[in-house]
């Protein structure tokens, strides 16, 4: 099959790096594991285009009358049909971010762009923002062009509830991440610290910062989110993310081995945050303490005491308490370290991720 893989900007840039072995495979949502196995793969960066004024202007009042589909603004929208042509004579289209999906079944239901009758979108956190009237009735009309990829349950039964989308046209797939890239160092060398990474809203970062004043072990945070400028003398923010590149992913894999556990602190959300950090964590054989979300993506497999600590959200001395209570508890880490990369390979590998993706891939091709 000939797959085109649509991506926000960011990963073209990182091929050579790729084919190097340097960076994890996970953030190309299967695309090499798909290739290995000998399908024709492209790589598209989609990139917004500077929209003239008075459309500008128009667009962004359409998306804050919550008219259009969320994460939808005309730069994204003009991005998308600038690579319309590179998607002629492809067997699959594989749109790896909402406003990427949405804009492409804008174009195709106006009869603009020539791609398959229905692609794969992979979506998430579509309800961060109201879904109610014109938006709502427009996200339904365009997601019934698709198929959709959500990365966990928690989302599922909202998505199908709100927008009505066939069972067939819409599946979980839980994200997975390279187990070859993030594993356990061999030798001894962790720094007694925690470490909480990431950038996105859901992360509760306000929770952390009141629970350090309880913990006596340093936090290191590595973040580009804006942070109080008074913070506890145990926390060290480090500034970086996956687009800069301030911190290699070498880098973040050293961070990880060396700490004695991850911290994923979240606000309850139905949607899956927090999963590729936890996911890298517990590969590279860290003990992870996650906030139990109505987004948790594996309600059977992730077993509080087994291969991860849960926390309840909101609950800052719950939380203090949970980190402390694993500082001192060497065997528990100990158990937490293999348990966690054990479910890595048993449950949490992109290749998984590419598996499931693959046999949605010849569905679509095969019903064109």
């Amino acid at each position: 099959m000939r797959i085109v893989y649509l991506y926000l900007p960011g990963r073209t840039a990182r091929i050579p790096d790729l084919q190097a072995g340097a960076i994890p495979t996970e953030f190309f949502y299967g695309a090499p594991e798909l290739e290995a196995r000998g399908h024709e793969v492209e790589y598209i960066d989609v990139h917004d285009i500077p929209a003239v004024n008075k459309l500008r202007i128009a667009a962004e009042l359409l998306f804050k009358r919550r008219y259009l589909p969320a994460k939808v603004y005309f730069p994204v929208l003009l991005g998308v049909k600038k690579i319309l042509p590179a998607l002629s004579g492809a067997d699959v289209v594989v749109a790896t971010a909402p406003g990427i999906a949405f804009s492409l079944a804008i174009w195709q239901w106006l009869g603009v762009a020539k791609i398959p009758r229905a692609f794969i979108a992979i979506h998430c956190g579509l309800f961060n923002y109201p879904q109610q009237g014109i938006r709502r009735w427009l996200s339904r009309r365009l997601l019934r062009q698709m198929h959709t990829q959500l990365f966990g349950v928690g989302e599922l039964e909202a998505m199908r509830k709100c927008f009505q989308i066939p069972s067939e046209r819409i599946q979980v797939n839980c994200f997975g991440v390279d187990e070859c890239f993030w594993t356990p160092e061999k030798t001894e060398s962790q720094d007694g610290y925690i470490l909480a990474v990431g950038n996105d809203s859901r992360r509760d970062y306000e929770l952390l910062i009141q629970s350090a004043y309880h913990i006596d072990r340093k936090i290191k945070l590595l973040t580009k989110r804006e942070l109080p400028s008074n913070l506890p003398d145990n926390v060290e923010v480090l500034h970086g993310s996956w687009h800069t590149r301030e911190v290699s992913d070498e880098d973040l894999r050293d961070l990880y081995r060396r700490a004695f556990c991850v911290a994923v602190p979240l606000t309850d959300s139905i949607q899956p945050s927090g999963q590729s950090v936890t996911l890298q964590a517990m590969a590279c054989g860290t003990p992870v303490i996650l906030t139990r979300t109505q987004g948790l993506w594996d309600n059977r497999e992730l077993q509080h005491g087994k291969n991860i600590l849960f926390t309840e959200a909101g609950k800052v001395q719950e939380f203090a308490d949970t980190a402390m209570m694993l500082s001192r508890d060497v065997e528990m880490q100990k158990k937490l370290s293999k348990a966690g990369r054990e479910y890595i390979m048993q449950h949490g590998r992109i290749g998984q991720f590419a598996d499931r993706l693959e046999t949605v891939c010849r569905k679509v091709a095969a019903d064109e």
